[in-house]
């Protein structure tokens, strides 16, 4: 029950001179598409209390984590730590990102982009175009449900860890019963573990939709056409594990003709002929998993290819795919 959760007890200690006025503005201006009056609100313990977080004119936890200005006065453990590590136990250099937690999820990426990450430099006509080497709304949506879904009353920190192939971003959690980890590369039902602050998080536009968080991670992934992030829950920690390109479909060697490749502009489509070439049995969930993405999205890149006239199906059950023309060389 809400009322017996952390983030809605009270912080006695925490008054009206710890808010911090200028996390209060941030919030206004983000929340003003989704409280269109928000902004003629200029009694910040009215709007405060409008938002749920006092009770009995008292804060409660939530209010300390999304407005103090001192966040970590009262919660030290209310912070990110990042690493940059060349092995499992070797650390090169590390960083914590401090403050409330609205701060925490612009301070993290911009010190991930500029620190941590790089980013391939190309050029649309005279514009300069940056891409991080992950999906920057990918990343944003795991930082976003590592704030919204931890279990704050622990002393362990979220955590993010850079490696060479891979970066993890990992923190205590529960993972309601009737949630799996696999549930979560589709649609699931929504059960935030902190109810408040994550309703805090949408009215300020954060978030789009509760339950879309982790699809929008696998969604980032596959338009960049990265493999597939690994959730993992194990001794009360919750793993998002986002990977680099597969080096050996990256390198796969794809001779297709002029004629097809005119209509084919996905490098995955690309990838799909080629693995269809190769064996004109193969399954939509084989291909799937070779190119390491769910399978609706090969059902959806096949679609697009019977579309454009390049790839027939040939029966139902123990049929065959049919390229129109023809995709490999000799």
């Amino acid at each position: 029950m809400e009322g017996f959760s952390w983030e809605s007890m009270i912080e006695d200690k925490f008054t009206i001179d710890d808010i911090d006025i200028n996390a209060v503005a941030k919030f206004k201006s983000l929340a003003i598409e989704r409280i269109p009056l928000i902004n003629t609100e200029n009694d910040t313990l009215k709007l405060i209390d409008r938002l749920q977080l006092i009770t009995d004119n008292k804060f409660k936890k939530a209010a300390v984590l999304l407005f103090a200005k001192d966040t970590q006065r009262f919660y030290l453990q209310a912070r990110i730590r990042i690493g940059k590590f060349l092995s499992a136990s070797d650390i090169q250099t590390s960083d914590i990102i401090e403050g409330n937690i609205f701060e925490q999820v612009f301070k993290t990426l911009d010190v991930l982009k500029t620190k941590y990450l790089l980013s391939t430099i190309s050029y649309e006509g005279i514009v300069r175009k940056e891409t991080l080497e992950y999906p920057y709304e990918a990343l944003r949506e795991a930082i976003l449900n590592a704030i919204i879904h931890r279990e704050y009353f622990t002393t362990s920190e979220i955590q993010i860890r850079v490696f060479n192939d891979k970066l993890v971003i990992l923190n205590e959690a529960k993972l309601p019963k009737e949630i799996t980890v696999d549930n979560l590369k589709e649609s699931h039902p929504s059960k935030p573990y902190n109810k408040l602050i994550a309703e805090i998080f949408y009215k300020a536009g954060l978030i789009e939709s509760w339950g879309r968080g982790t699809q929008r991670i696998v969604e980032e992934c596959e338009k960049a056409n990265l493999p597939i992030p690994k959730f993992e829950y194990k001794d009360g920690t919750f793993y998002v594990i986002f990977f680099k390109r597969d080096s050996e479909n990256v390198n796969v060697t794809v001779n297709v003709t002029v004629n097809v490749t005119e209509n084919v502009t996905e490098n995955r489509e690309i990838l799909i002929i080629k693995l269809i070439t190769d064996n004109e049995y193969i399954t939509t969930s084989e291909i799937a998993k070779k190119l390491n993405v769910v399978r609706r999205t090969i059902s959806r890149d096949i679609e697009n290819l019977k579309a454009k006239g390049i790839l027939t199906r040939v029966g139902i059950k123990g049929g065959y795919w049919k390229i129109n023309k023809k995709g490999a060389r000799e």
